[in-house]
């Protein structure tokens, strides 16, 4: 591992924290505890059927409304808004998801705590990547949630969100690159090198959140993870991303709406 490496790997950690706050709400609480310890966390059954169908339909008019905000991932099987919410208040989502924004915080050192949604919609086609594209970690270095709602039921066919619990702490990330023999800076991996680290017990399996409509999940995304490749159908979801000190200059650039 390089020296600027393990500067960055190092003051990462230090920059991490974790929560202070005190969650009166023992599902808070409980779910704090197991982004701790395993970085993700799912809770079924968070927004109701109707409310889902309600967002689905703000979605549909979205894509209508705003063609030129569009863009197109995964070999153009995935149709993305990112910033939503900037466009359509019906996406801001304040009172619907603040108990994320309250976990959030709870871990969050950044002065500028920033968040924005974004919607996915991501179609089967042959030689799809699944949603991010593939294996990855949204940064080596800095922790970083995200929150995913389904706005479809989600089964092993349709792009369920996948997740390496523990890999998101400094000792993973370590032995992940010495196993592989890559730089702890590598971000995006292999379904190969997934397959090999998971053989070896590296990393422990992977966990699959397949889940109706409504399902919620919380991830610290320097952990290793992707959408799986759809074998059929259609996944719509709303991720929000939450960003400690404001929107990185590469979404800023791509997605001006984003700091609008």
């Amino acid at each position: 591992m390089s020296i600027m490496n393990t500067i960055k790997l190092h003051a990462a950690e230090y920059l991490w924290k974790l929560p202070k706050a005190t969650f009166t709400d023992p599902q808070a609480a409980d779910l704090s505890k197991q982004l701790v310890e395993n970085g993700c966390c799912v809770i079924e059954n968070f927004m109701s059927p109707e409310q889902v169908d309600t967002l689905v339909a703000n979605a549909e008019r979205a894509y209508q409304q705003f063609p030129d905000r569009v863009s197109l991932e995964s070999n153009g099987a995935d149709q993305r808004i990112y910033a939503v919410d900037h466009l359509d208040k019906s996406f801001l989502l304040t009172e619907e998801l603040a108990v994320a924004d309250r976990i959030n915080a709870a871990f969050d050192r950044g002065s500028n705590k920033t968040w924005f949604q974004m919607i996915g919609k991501i179609t089967y086609k042959e030689g799809n990547l699944g949603s991010g594209s593939g294996w990855h970690r949204d940064s080596p270095f800095t922790h970083q949630f995200k929150a995913i709602l389904y706005l479809t039921d989600v089964t092993e066919e349709n792009g369920p969100f996948e997740y390496i619990k523990g890999t998101h702490r400094k000792d993973s990330l370590k032995e992940t690159a010495k196993f592989l023999g890559i730089e702890t800076s590598q971000y995006r991996f292999s379904p190969d090198q997934i397959e090999r680290l998971e053989a070896s017990g590296i990393v422990p399996k992977r966990t699959t959140v397949t889940g109706k409509k409504g399902t919620l999940l919380m991830a610290d995304v320097r952990g290793l993870h992707w959408g799986k490749p759809l074998r059929s159908g259609q996944r719509m979801a709303i991720t929000r991303y939450f960003f400690p000190n404001g929107v990185p200059a590469h979404f800023s650039k791509l997605y001006p709406q984003a700091v609008l």
